[in-house]
Parts: structure tokens; sequence; C-alpha cells
């Protein structure tokens, strides 16, 4: 047996074994597959866990506990796989220990399957061999019951070895009690509404992501459409900027092409004015000359000095020299400086013209 404070260790004990040294143990790997020795085992099984000599230790007992219940859970494995589990509820830490003393005084078969399924989640490689053992006892259950009449006769009529294992659960019940309602199956409602309420919240979260995913794909594509309406923006601020210059670039044409025109037209009034005032120079000094504008000068080359210069057939040399003067002054290029180079090639033919006026009358 054990004493209360040796529990707490024996605990960790079981907790700590590894199934290689569970079947290493008392031949237990050996013994189960030669089948008929498994009777001696569960009589030395007993006599560990019963020991109230303090003939085996700690280490002795937690193998022989989980051997015994790997064996007694293979036998009951039936029990162990109800079609319709019950959902169960396991409050406070839980071990290895707790969970078998769950399974053996569990109350129905369906409350035995869903601790069995505790089990299986958290010890795999245990609950495997069970299942392995579970199998063995199956193909051998013909053998088995042969000889079991005579390993009974070895054992005492009131405590066969199953009923040794269940008395050292008795003993562990006195020493650390079962807690009230563990591995019950009474909170099985409430479980499933919160597996409801929690499958609702899936639902829920699902949605709103999706819901998010959405608002988070129009949010892109909003900022994408912003981006194009801010380069054509941009690109309409360049082009506003290119029609600014063109359109002062027009302007600053037309302002020149209106006073060019104004220019012209300035010039055209000066010339016809010119024009005018040597028609009338002409007309009074010489009589007239045959022309009816200024582009015919060239005509003039072969006019009489004297019609052309404006004197009398009895000129001396001075007045033709004043009248060269006169001449050079009016026709000087400083007087048309700012005017257009054509009067100033009219000036200068009609210069020419006045000089070979002058030579011929001197002749």
């Amino acid at each position: 047996m054990l004493a209360d404070a040796e529990y707490a260790e024996f605990l960790e004990l079981v907790e700590g074994q590894s199934l290689r040294q569970l079947r290493r143990y008392l031949d237990y790997g050996k013994r189960t597959r030669q089948g008929g020795a498994v009777a001696e085992l569960h009589q030395w099984l007993g006599r560990i866990l019963l020991d109230r000599d303090s003939v085996y230790g700690l280490e002795d007992k937690a193998s022989a506990f989980e051997i015994a219940a790997c064996e007694w859970l293979a036998g009951h494995w039936d029990e162990l796989n109800h079609p319709e589990p019950a959902v169960v509820t396991v409050a406070g830490a839980v071990d290895k220990v707790l969970l078998v003393r769950l399974l053996v005084s569990a109350e129905t078969p369906a409350q035995r399957t869903g601790l069995a399924q505790l089990f299986r989640q958290r010890y795999g490689r245990i609950w495997s061999w069970i299942s392995e053992r579970a199998s063995q006892l199956v193909v051998s259950e013909e053998a088995e019951d042969g000889t079991e009449a005579a390993e009974d006769a070895a054992s005492t009529p009131d405590e066969p070895e199953s009923l040794l294992f269940i008395r050292f659960l008795e003993h562990l019940e006195r020493l650390a009690p079962l807690p009230a309602g563990a591995g019950s199956s009474g909170d099985a409602e409430r479980l499933r509404a919160a597996e409801e309420r929690e499958e609702r919240l899936h639902r829920e979260i699902a949605a709103t992501t999706n819901r998010a995913e959405r608002a988070a794909t129009r949010v892109e594509r909003l900022q994408e459409e912003v981006a194009q309406l801010r380069r054509a923006a941009r690109e309409e601020g360049e082009n506003g900027e290119k029609l600014r210059e063109e359109r002062t670039r027009r302007i600053r044409i037309e302002r020149q092409a209106r006073d060019v025109a104004q220019e012209l037209e300035r010039l055209k009034n000066e010339y016809l004015r010119l024009d005018a005032r040597m028609r009338e120079s002409a007309q009074r000094e010489g009589g007239g000359l045959p022309l009816s504008s200024l582009a015919e000068l060239a005509k003039l080359a072969d006019a009489d000095p004297g019609r052309l210069l404006g004197l009398g057939p009895d000129a001396t040399a001075e007045d033709l020299a004043r009248t060269r003067r006169r001449f050079a002054a009016a026709f000087h290029s400083d007087r048309i400086s700012q005017l257009p180079p054509w009067v100033a090639e009219v000036f200068d033919q009609l210069l020419s013209l006045a000089n070979a006026a002058c030579d011929r009358a001197r002749r």
C-alpha cells in the first residue's frame, strides 16, 4: 500500500514512465506475447500493489499500477468504444492516475468512452499499446478461457486478479478522494451550449473577416481612384500651365503684330506724305516731272537736269553746288535711321539722281 506522504511521488513516477520501461518491467511485453504467463503476471502485480511490508519500492508500485491499468482497460475495451460517447469534464489538474481512476469508476460505457478519448489525446502511445493488448485478448480468448480455471485455483476465491487492482484503487480513493463531480457528464448541456456559442462566434468572426476583407478591397480601389484623380489633376495642372504659357506667347505675338502693323501704317502714311511733297516740289520748281509715283524713279535718269533740280538754264556752278547740298541734306541717312531699310534705298536713289543731274548740268 501507499502512505499519505508517498502519493505525490507515486503520481510523478507513473506520469514519467515510458512505454518501453513498462514493457520491460516483469517481462510484461514478453509475457503478453507468450500468453500463458499473463495470469502469473497479474498475481505479481497484486502482490506489489497490496504490499503492506514495504518489500517493494514506489518505482515498482508505479510500474505495477500502470501495467494493471493497461490490462484492466484492455479487458474492458468494448466499454471504451461506445458509439455515442458522453461529453465529460475533468476539473483541476489531469494526470494518468486520475484518468485511470475515473475510467474504472465511470458509471456508463458512454461516460467511460468520453474519458477514454481524453486518455487517448494525452497518452497516445500508451493507448496504442492498450488497443494492441485488447486485440491480443480477443485472439487468445478461447485459450485464456481454457487455462483460467487452473489459474483461479492458485488464487483465493474471493480475490481474483482484477479485484486486486480494484482494491488498490479503493486505497487510493481513501488517500486522495476524487473531486466531486470529476468526470461527470452533468455539464454536458452547458458544454454543448458553450460549443454552440463558440461556433456562432466563429461564424460571426468569419463573416466579420469577410466584411473586413471586402472593405479593405474597396479601400484599395478607392485609393487607386484617388491616385488616378491626383495624376489627372497634376496633368491638367501641367497642361493648364502650358496653355497659359501658350496664351501669353500668343498675346505677345499678337501685340507685336499690332505694333508692326501700326509701324507699317505709319511708314505708309510717311511715304504718302513724302510722295506728295516730292510731287509738289517738282511741280513748283521744275514745272512737273513725268512721274506718276516714286516707283518710276528710274525714268528720271534721262530727265533734263534743270527740270530735275528745279534750276533755270542760266544756273551757275554756285547754284548747282547749293542745290547739291540741299538734296544731300534732305536725303541724308541720319534723317531716316528709324525707318525701314527700303526708305533709305529710295532716299539713296533720289540723292544719286540729284547728284547725277548736277554733274550733267555742269557739263
